[in-house]
């Protein structure tokens, strides 16, 4: 049989010389040492290094289940580890960063960075202007393509509830309003149309210190009394709102 080429074989050896280098933190029964406990950031980043691991790779799968044990036992009433490395614990346990955004990653972080007795203000400060100026590029491509889906026409559909029943309406972007920082959708199709004869969903947005207000607001016409209010639509908006806030500084 023919060997690999040398270019195939230095890096085989090279990816295998990487995954050996764990096998220091074993002990001569061939299991993690008990004693790495004692150094939880340590075992953080052990922890988020076996995420890295393919198919094949055992000592990383071992590695994997010896600190998600390990560290789900430290952070359970212990006073003695800083409140925001036990944050970071948490976090990572919930989301490592092997299967996170980095930059939605990097929202969490900014908070437990902070706290940290290293936190550098600068460097803080820095990382924060740089998500908020990627923050407000995305802004604009969004606002460019909604006036692009306006321009053509275009429309989507929306899903919501109305007396425990999942409906599915059919609306059209309607108004964007870049100085009045505002969109206004229109519905045109769905059954919530044999209730209302006409429905509109308008989203305001007003700067307010380093933040910024959000408005929904509901514009409709019954065709009859007997018909309630959309709650349950104003409610769904709502809910979004909050789940888009919990992302931004």
């Amino acid at each position: 049989m023919t060997s690999p080429p040398s270019y195939y074989r230095d890096s085989f050896d090279v990816f295998c010389g990487k995954i050996d280098v764990f096998n220091k933190f074993k002990d001569n029964k061939g299991n993690f040492k008990e004693s790495l406990v004692h150094d939880m950031r340590g075992m953080l980043c052990l922890y988020e290094a076996s995420h890295q691991s393919v198919h094949g790779e055992d000592i990383l799968d071992e590695a994997l289940k010896f600190c998600t044990t390990k560290l789900q036992l430290m952070v359970v009433g212990n006073d003695l580890i800083p409140s925001d490395l036990a944050t970071q614990v948490r976090r990572a346990l919930k989301q490592p960063i092997r299967k996170c955004l980095p930059k939605v990653e990097a929202r969490h972080y900014f908070s437990i960075y902070k706290e940290s007795a290293s936190c550098n203000e600068v460097l803080l400060n820095f990382a924060k202007l740089n998500f908020n100026i990627l923050q407000k590029q995305h802004q604009m491509e969004i606002c460019h393509l909604l006036n692009l889906i306006l321009m053509l026409g275009g429309w989507n559909q929306a899903t919501s509830s109305q007396n425990g029943k999942t409906v599915v309406s059919k609306e059209v972007l309607e108004v964007v309003d870049n100085v009045n920082l505002s969109i206004t959708f229109k519905l045109i199709g769905g059954p919530l149309l044999e209730l209302y004869k006409n429905v509109k969903f308008i989203v305001e947005s007003t700067p307010k210190g380093e933040g910024g207000l959000v408005r929904n607001i509901f514009e409709y016409e019954k065709l009859s009394a007997d018909v309630p209010d959309p709650n349950a639509m104003l409610q769904l908006a709502v809910e979004v709102t909050k789940e888009i806030d919990a992302h931004l500084i």
